[in-house]
């Protein structure tokens, strides 16, 4: 999934993580946020989300021996908790992902702002958000 070379955490949109910062990692505060979104802001929002997911989901493959599910779960936690958690981790992954009482190397509850992002998505829109085809941030 990852390219060598590629530096994810300057890949990912500015707008995308002000929309996460408006949430306060909250999913209860999304659809407010949310409101001003068009369709392609929302669609991308989603996209982004799953791409910064699924990029930092590879260090925890490699580093943890946690369950699918549980590596979805933090990922997930982590891009809601903004931009500086994100790249905090990416730049030091072992050591902040190893640490025996940082947060980042147990399990989280996944705080649900995807989810609730492509629920708002098929609400307004009626369908389910598209696959995207590729792995580069929009």
């Amino acid at each position: 999934m990852t390219e060598v070379g590629r530096y994810i955490p300057d890949e990912i949109p500015g707008d995308f993580w002000r929309i996460i910062d408006a949430c306060e990692g909250k999913k209860e505060l999304f659809n407010s946020v949310a409101e001003k979104l068009s369709e392609d802001d929302l669609l991308r929002f989603c996209w982004n989300h799953i791409e910064a997911s699924g990029q930092i989901a590879t260090l925890y493959h490699e580093l943890t021996s946690f369950s699918e599910d549980s590596i979805e779960d933090i990922c997930n936690w982590i891009v809601s908790r903004g931009e500086s958690v994100y790249t905090d981790i990416w730049d030091d992954a072992e050591n902040v992902i190893t640490k025996g009482s940082s947060p980042y190397g147990q399990t989280q509850k996944d705080p649900g702002l995807l989810g609730e992002a492509m629920k708002l998505f098929r609400h307004r829109y009626g369908k389910d958000v598209p696959r995207k085809r590729h792995d580069k941030f929009v």
